[in-house]
């Protein structure tokens, strides 16, 4: 990476990490990941429920991801047993599987953990879906959870948002760039279970404001997260790093490189 000629990052985050590994800031640009809002939009919730055989009154939590540790899953399904104290019967939904050698593993803890809590009628594991089944889960859900202990963006975060739903994730990574807490989301402190369910339970017992923020979050995914942003922003980082390429190529004194390919290097870090 370090003899890349230009780095994009998709957060603040990771061009910190990257100065970190010696790679000089004025050499990184940060580039946010867009979402596609034509794909990801709000749709009919109601038809959407009937699709899943999901009640129309049930209180509905989204999960989407691997499951792997880093996810705290875990986190997740203790602040649900909180939840059910205080909201009636909600569920949550997990879509995902594990992604590493140990996902089996992980599976199966994860599976004896909500058995240990009670929680086998609150909690459903869906596995893995395909994209246009997932629309679905999007639409369904009152409110998206993310209580990663790191990302570098959130990617699923900004999915959710641009279908409009509120997102309840982590304070940490790429996460502080892309919510703004109690205007597009909500970002709570990583590992805390209390925390993470009374934003849970605020969420699911107010349905203006939810729907006020996640109205904002879709707005917001427009304006700083559309593909089309991201790719304008990439095309001019690659001008400007050609355009400073030929400069220094075509100035008094200068030499062409040899014995290399002499072909642009650039580097993306997620």
């Amino acid at each position: 990476m370090r003899a890349a000629d230009h780095v994009i990052a998709v957060s603040e985050h990771i061009a910190e990490q990257a100065v970190q590994l010696g790679v000089t800031r004025e050499r990184i640009s940060v580039i946010r990941s867009g979402v596609d809002t034509e794909r990801f939009q709000p749709r009919d919730k109601q038809a959407a429920r009937r699709r899943l055989d999901i009640p129309q009154d049930r209180p509905l939590v989204l999960f989407v991801g691997n499951l792997e540790p880093r996810k705290q899953l875990d986190v997740l399904l203790r602040a649900m047993g909180c939840v059910r104290e205080r909201s009636p019967d909600p569920l949550l939904l997990v879509v995902g599987t594990g992604a590493s050698a140990g996902a089996m593993d992980q599976t199966v803890q994860l599976l004896r953990l909500t058995s240990d809590l009670d929680l086998t009628n609150t909690v459903r594991f869906v596995g893995s879906v395909d994209d246009e089944h997932l629309l679905d889960y999007y639409a369904a859900a009152d409110v998206f959870a993310l209580p990663s202990s790191s990302e570098a963006q959130g990617i699923v975060a900004l999915e959710a948002m641009a279908c409009g739903l509120p997102v309840v994730a982590t304070a940490v990574g790429g996460l502080l760039g892309t919510i703004q807490d109690g205007e597009t989301g909500f970002l709570v402190r990583s590992g805390d279970v209390a925390q993470l369910s009374e934003r849970l339970i605020d969420v699911l017992g107010n349905r203006q404001r939810s729907e006020a923020i996640g109205a904002a979050a879709r707005r917001a995914v427009e304006h700083e997260f559309a593909w089309p942003r991201a790719v304008e922003a990439t095309i001019g980082v690659y001008r400007e790093v050609l355009e400073r390429r030929q400069r220094r190529v075509t100035s008094p004194g200068a030499q062409v490189p040899t014995g290399g390919s002499g072909r642009i290097q650039i580097g993306a870090e997620s």
